[in-house]
C-alpha cells in the first residue's frame, strides 16, 4: 500500500525544490538590482536633460556660499571678462560650449549682462564635460587674446549643432579676428593646459554641472530663467 501511495503522489512543484528556491532568490536579487539601476539612470538622465539643475531655476543655494577668498581668486584670473571689476554684482560662470543647458541659458545671461552692464562683472571659466569640448574652449581663449571672446562665444552657442574647428575658423574671420594668429593659437594648443586647469579649478570649488554660476559667492546651478536671474541680481542690489 505504501508503494502504491508513493507512486501516485503528485510531482513536487519546481519552486519547492532546493534548486527552484535558489532560482527564485537569484531572480529577485536581479530584479532589485535592475530596479535600482533603472532609477539611477533616470535620475542621471534628468540631470543631463536639465543641465544638472538641482535648484529651482533662478534661485541661489544660500546654504552653499563659496569661500570669499576662493571667490576672489576666480575673479582675478586671466579668463575672459565682461564689465568692470568694481561692479556691485560679480558673477563667475563655469560653462561648456557643447552643453545643451548652457546653450539654453546663454541668451538670458547675455541679455542680463547688457541690461545691468553698469552693475555687473562677469568672469567666464571653462568646465569641460567631455574631451570633445577641448578645442572649442581653446578657441574662446584664443579669441580672447584679440579681445573677441564674447562675439565668438555667442556664435559658438548659436551654432552649437555644427560646432567644429573648421567652422570656428570661419567664424573667426567673420568677427574680424586676425585669422593667422587665431589659427596658430588654436592649432598649436596654446591654451590646452589652461582649459584643463580651469576645469580642475571648477571641481575644486564644487562645480559638478554646467552652467554653474557663483553670484557674489552664492551658487546657482542649471539653466535658470532670465526672470529668475534678474530677481537674484535685484535682491543683491537692493541689499547694498
Amino acid at each position: 500500500m505504501s508503494d502504491f501511495n508513493q507512486q501516485n503522489l503528485p510531482p513536487k512543484k519546481w519552486y519547492r525544490e532546493p534548486w527552484g528556491i535558489v532560482i527564485i532568490f537569484v531572480a529577485v536579487i536581479i530584479i532589485l538590482i535592475a530596479a535600482i539601476f533603472g532609477v539611477n539612470v533616470w535620475q542621471k538622465y534628468q540631470e543631463i536633460r536639465t543641465g544638472g539643475n538641482t535648484l529651482s531655476p533662478g534661485s541661489t543655494d544660500t546654504a552653499n556660499i563659496l569661500n570669499s577668498a576662493l571667490f576672489e581668486q576666480l575673479l582675478v584670473s586671466p579668463n575672459p571678462t565682461f564689465g568692470a571689476p568694481t561692479a556691485k554684482i560679480k558673477i563667475v560662470e563655469f560653462a561648456d560650449f557643447s552643453c545643451s543647458a548652457c546653450h539654453k541659458f546663454f541668451p538670458a545671461l547675455r541679455r542680463v549682462m547688457n541690461q545691468y552692464q553698469n552693475d555687473i562683472f562677469v568672469v567666464f571659466h571653462n568646465y569641460l564635460l567631455s574631451d570633445a569640448s577641448q578645442k572649442f574652449a581653446e578657441a574662446g581663449l584664443c579669441a580672447n587674446d584679440q579681445g573677441k571672446f564674447w562675439p565668438l562665444h555667442d556664435l559658438m552657442y548659436q551654432n552649437q549643432s555644427i560646432l567644429s574647428v573648421e567652422n570656428i575658423k570661419k567664424w573667426a574671420m567673420q568677427i574680424g579676428l586676425d585669422t593667422v594668429k587665431f589659427n596658430a593659437c588654436l592649432d598649436n594648443g596654446k591654451y590646452f593646459d589652461s582649459v584643463r586647469a580651469d576645469t580642475e579649478t571648477g571641481v575644486a570649488v564644487g562645480v559638478e554641472y554646467t552652467p554653474t554660476l557663483y553670484i557674489n559667492g552664492y551658487k546657482l546651478v542649471g539653466a535658470g530663467s532670465e526672470e529668475g536671474l534678474k530677481a537674484v541680481i535685484e535682491k543683491i542690489l537692493g541689499s547694498k
